[in-house]
C-alpha cells in the first residue's frame, strides 16, 4: 500500500512538472527580449518584403514552428513554418521572405497593417508552449487595378 501511494506521488509530480512547469517556469525553450518586434521600415509597396528585428535567448535545442498573420481588421494568415535555430542568443533582422505582403484584396492605400506570430515549441509529451509575437504597424502603399 505505501509502495503504490509512493508510486502515485511520484506520477503526479512527473505528470504535475511535466503539465505546468516544464517551459515556462523552468527551463523555457525561448526568452524574448520583447514580444513585440521593430520593422525595417514603416511604409512598404505591395509585394515588397518585411524585415523584423529579432533579440532571443534559445535555451533549449528543440525545434519550433512559427505561423505569421498579417493584420489590419482583417486577418490574412500564411503557412505555418518550422523554426530549426540551435540553442543560443540571437540578435539580429530577419526578413520574412515566406510572407511578402499581398498585392491584391488589399485595404485603401496607406493602410496601417501589422505582422502577428503564434510561435510554438513542444518542450515534452504533455506541454506545447505558445508566444504571440506582433510588429510594429506599418503603411501598404499600392494602386488601385483598373
Amino acid at each position: 500500500m505505501i509502495i503504490m501511494a509512493w508510486l502515485l506521488f511520484v506520477i503526479i509530480l512527473v505528470v504535475g512538472y511535466m503539465t505546468c512547469l516544464d517551459g515556462t517556469w523552468i527551463n523555457p525553450p525561448v526568452v524574448y527580449d520583447s514580444l513585440y518586434l521593430a520593422t525595417d521600415k514603416t511604409e512598404y509597396e505591395a509585394g515588397d518584403v518585411v524585415s523584423v528585428f529579432i533579440d532571443v535567448y534559445k535555451g533549449r535545442n528543440i525545434e519550433g514552428s512559427i505561423t505569421w498573420s498579417l493584420v489590419n481588421g482583417r486577418v490574412f494568415p500564411y503557412a505555418k513554418r518550422r523554426l530549426g535555430w540551435p540553442s543560443g542568443v540571437y540578435e539580429k533582422w530577419v526578413a520574412l521572405s515566406n510572407e511578402v505582403l499581398p498585392t491584391s484584396n488589399l485595404g485603401p492605400t496607406g493602410a496601417m497593417y501589422h505582422f502577428e506570430a503564434l510561435v510554438e515549441y513542444r518542450v515534452n509529451l504533455l506541454r506545447i508552449v505558445t508566444y504571440k509575437l506582433q510588429t510594429t504597424s506599418f503603411k501598404i502603399n499600392h494602386s488601385k487595378e483598373k
